[in-house]
């Protein structure tokens, strides 16, 4: 026999050997496993059980719905108040009572519809979570399988005595004379009274009402997390100031802002919730009046602390001495350290009903150093007019004079100061007043007009001329020969502005007030308007206003 003949035989020897071995212990085990069986089912039956009580009935969708998580915990609360939310959820398509299901819509993607049950929802949230989405808590109270949680208790806030309300007003940039839009706020009780210098734009007018908005829908989920709700009232400014008290734990009632304060802040246009306390309002001023008045107004509080001064706004200081708050804040609004430490005041820190400022950073050590080193007239060289004087030139001119000098200070006042404007009487009056300075005296220009123009001034004044001399021929022969006369005939212009040592926004305010119109608008129905003067409405009270009242120009006792 071969070898090959030999192995094969050998080979097949063994796996029958394998084969038999695997089938006798299969055969052993079979026995153990039924001889097991039998005598527990001997044991059950006779300890009286029945078979129908030890099979475990699977857990109902109900069942397993209620206990998939913790539902009080925040984050499954704030999914049952989505739930509720007519913002935050879809609308239902249908509902399958029996097999507790639900086709809903979703609510950031309106085309998309959502299959939901009690134990499943195709959304994201389910499926990254594998907890009850909003959806299935939708369809649970829509069941009756859970209860709507109730709403936590509405905080008993009173809101200030003075509130405001915003407008939203259209008109012409000044100078490049585009159309742009700003935002007024004004007294609810007051009449809305535009002009250039509560808008800074020139009319014709738009303007809006700005609607309250009502608190977000999550601000309200979340107060209901932290356990309260919003007074009916309150507003999305309000709802900030509630959840930030709560975060802060402070108490969710507070003191009412003083009507002194409210009157102060509003008055400068400033947005304040009706259920602001005090100290959010003085961080309301000092966050929105703008970078220079806010280094000016802290600048006055280390100079108060500095001399002895009790001032508690920036209209209490004396002007010269407001006019070195502001040299003091232009010069270091770009100054890093200094602003950098500025950040880290708040306003209560620096209270509006307060002269005291409560801590001393680096930018008190920086204020406090310029004030040691910086005299008041020097920061004015010296030729500091006040107003009281620059009201009395003032009044000395004529009506048209005062006029035209209002013109040269509105458009000073928006940053452009080569104001050219045609030479007249009343500019050589106000030059000499030294209100106005002519910038190019050297480079005045007379507009002749036309070539006929000229023509008939040289025939009018009988000068003998070249009748086919060019136009600048005869330009120079009117010069010449006539030079007084061709100013008065020929217009010519300059470009003037008013000196650094009158303040050139007194004098706007005090004339503009004088002198122009105002647009009033009724905004409790269509925002009709009538035009009507500034001295026939209420003005601000401040400086410029008690110095009309002091010539004889304006009453308090005015009714819009």
């Amino acid at each position: 026999m071969s070898i090959e003949f030999i192995l094969i035989t050998i080979l097949s020897i063994f796996i029958l050997y394998v084969i038999f071995t695997y089938n006798q212990s299969k055969n052993k085990h079979i026995e153990k496993f039924n001889h097991n069986t039998i005598e527990e089912d001997n044991i059950n039956t006779a300890i009286g059980y029945e078979e129908s009580q030890c099979i475990k009935e699977p857990d109902t969708p109900v069942e397993i719905f209620k206990n998939s998580c913790d539902h009080s915990s925040n984050e499954q609360y704030a999914r049952m108040c989505r739930a509720v939310s007519d913002d935050l959820i879809g609308e239902i398509i249908s509902i399958n009572n029996e097999e507790m299901s639900m086709e809903i819509r979703s609510a950031t993607y309106p085309e998309t519809i959502h299959l939901t049950n009690l134990m499943d929802c195709d959304c994201k949230d389910f499926k990254n979570r594998h907890l009850p989405c909003k959806h299935m808590y939708k369809l649970a109270f829509e069941l009756g399988v859970m209860d709507v949680p109730p709403d936590p208790p509405v905080i008993q806030a009173q809101k200030n005595n003075i509130t405001c309300i915003g407008f939203l007003v259209e008109g012409t940039f000044p100078i490049k004379q585009y159309r742009t839009k700003r935002k007024i706020v004004i007294f609810s009780n007051e009449a809305l009274i535009l002009d250039e210098e509560k808008t800074h734009l020139l009319p014709p007018y738009e303007v809006k009402k700005v609607l309250e908005e009502n608190p977000s829908s999550e601000q309200i989920i979340y107060a209901k997390i932290l356990g309260f709700s919003f007074p009916e009232d309150a507003n999305i400014q309000d709802a900030s100031i509630f959840i930030e008290r709560k975060e802060n734990n402070e108490s969710l009632i507070q003191e009412k802002t003083t009507d002194e304060i409210l009157k102060y802040i509003i008055g400068k246009g400033i947005y304040i919730p009706k259920y602001a306390d005090k100290n959010r309002a003085f961080n309301i001023y000092f966050n929105n009046v703008g970078i220079i008045e806010s280094i000016a107004y802290f600048g006055m509080k280390v100079y108060c602390s500095l001399n002895q001064k009790t001032y508690h706004v920036l209209e209490d200081a004396t002007e010269p001495e407001r006019e070195l708050f502001f040299h003091f804040a232009k010069e270091y609004s770009n100054n890093k350290p200094f602003t950098n430490s500025l950040s880290h005041y708040s306003g209560s820190d620096i209270p509006l009903d307060s002269y005291k400022i409560s801590k001393k950073l680096k930018a008190y050590d920086i204020a406090a150093e310029y004030f040691d080193k910086t005299d008041i007239n020097s920061v004015n060289n010296n030729e500091y007019v006040s107003l009281d004087e620059t009201i009395d030139i003032i009044e000395g001119l004529s009506k048209e004079t005062q006029q035209e000098l209002l013109n040269i200070s509105r458009n000073s006042r928006f940053n452009n100061p080569d104001h050219e404007i045609q030479i007249n009487e009343n500019i050589n009056i106000l030059l000499k007043s030294g209100l106005i300075f002519d910038e190019t005296p050297e480079k005045h220009q007379i507009n002749f007009g036309k070539k006929i123009d000229i023509i008939e001034f040289l025939d009018s004044e009988n000068i003998d001329y070249d009748k086919k001399a060019l136009k600048d021929t005869l330009m120079n022969i009117c010069i010449e020969l006539l030079p007084e006369k061709t100013e008065k005939r020929f217009p010519t212009t300059t470009c003037v502005d008013i000196p650094n040592k009158f303040n050139t926004c007194n004098i706007y305010s005090y004339l503009h007030r004088k002198y122009d119109n105002a647009i009033l608008y009724d905004y409790n129905g269509n925002l009709d308007y009538q035009e009507l003067p500034l001295l026939n409405t209420i003005l601000p009270d401040d400086i410029i206003t008690r110095k009309l009242v002091e010539h004889g120009y304006y009453s308090y006792n005015k009714k819009i």
